[in-house]
């Protein structure tokens, strides 16, 4: 049994420095210390447990098991950050397909907002986004959980630094009645569909608020287009239909993803049907040092 113990702690150290993974344990340099303040730690359990317990097989065994109960926490920790499903994927995704979803909103993923006459509705194949003059209507995604990975300390390190990028892709048809609707609100930037196209308003880096009209009567056609919106490395990035319509300096992270019409004003009035969206939130590469 001594030979047992000592085997399977030989193979946890070499397990652990074989299975280290950059995002879920952190930079090696704290990950290699942390490995040797417990295998230190471990070794001075061994050596008083052998010295204390008296002579015979209980004291051939109880050091090592002493030793053994010192490093479990820290192995139970770092397979659970290398086996977390973002350690694979460094990518938090909520899709949903409005097509298939029946008559309500799936459970845990949206929440909607109506007021001043507006509504929100699931149809067959859609949801129906509904805003008359001075109205609020949107969907509000329930965005991924922020966690502090210093409480959830078995969660992977990655996850302490800010996401690198995030993207929203999403389905819909508009019928506008008046001057503005609002399609998207990320709290940072704001997409309205308008008669000319699309009027867009964002913060740069500076925080200001930058103001962009983009030509796309092709929009107001009432047929189904996706959008695609992407914060990546500092910039914004639009695309109707996979075409690029629009870039511009916006790093920050987004406060909220809503869809539809979150402005009361009276020049804003209309409607869209919303079929499919999928949001996705990257992670670096690397774990904060």
């Amino acid at each position: 049994m001594r030979l047992a113990l000592v085997l399977t702690l030989l193979g946890a150290l070499v397990t652990h420095v074989v299975t280290y993974d950059d995002w879920a344990d952190g930079p090696w340099r704290e990950y290699s210390l942390g490995a040797t303040v417990s295998y230190s730690l471990a070794l001075i359990v061994w050596f008083v447990a052998r010295v204390q317990v008296p002579p015979g097989r209980v004291a051939t065994v109880l050091p090592w098991l002493a030793a053994t109960c010192v490093l479990l926490p820290g192995e139970a920790v770092h397979y659970l950050r290398v086996r977390h499903p973002l350690t694979t994927t460094r990518a938090h995704v909520v899709e949903t397909d409005f097509s298939v979803v029946g008559g309500q909103l799936p459970r845990g993923q949206w929440l909607t907002d109506a007021s001043g006459g507006g509504e929100v509705r699931v149809e067959a194949g859609h949801v129906l986004v509904t805003a008359p003059p001075g109205s609020l209507a949107f969907l509000d995604m329930r965005q991924p959980e922020i966690q502090d990975v210093a409480v959830a300390y078995w969660l992977p390190r990655g996850l302490s630094r800010s996401w690198s990028s995030e993207s929203v892709e999403w389905d819909v048809s508009v019928s506008r009645t008046g001057n503005f609707l609002v399609l998207l609100d990320t709290g940072t930037c704001v997409i309205q569909s308008t008669d000319y196209g699309l009027l867009i308003s964002y913060r740069d880096e500076q925080g200001e608020t930058k103001v962009q009209q983009l030509e796309a009567p092709q929009l107001n056609d009432g047929r189904p287009h996706r959008f695609f919106v992407e914060r990546h490395n500092g910039l914004i990035r639009l695309r109707v239909d996979d075409f690029p319509l629009w870039v511009a300096p916006n790093p920050r992270q987004w406060t909220f993803v809503r869809l539809g019409e979150t402005r009361s004003g009276a020049e804003h009035s209309g409607e869209m049907r919303i079929t499919q969206v999928r949001y996705q939130r990257r992670y670096a590469a690397t774990a904060a040092v």
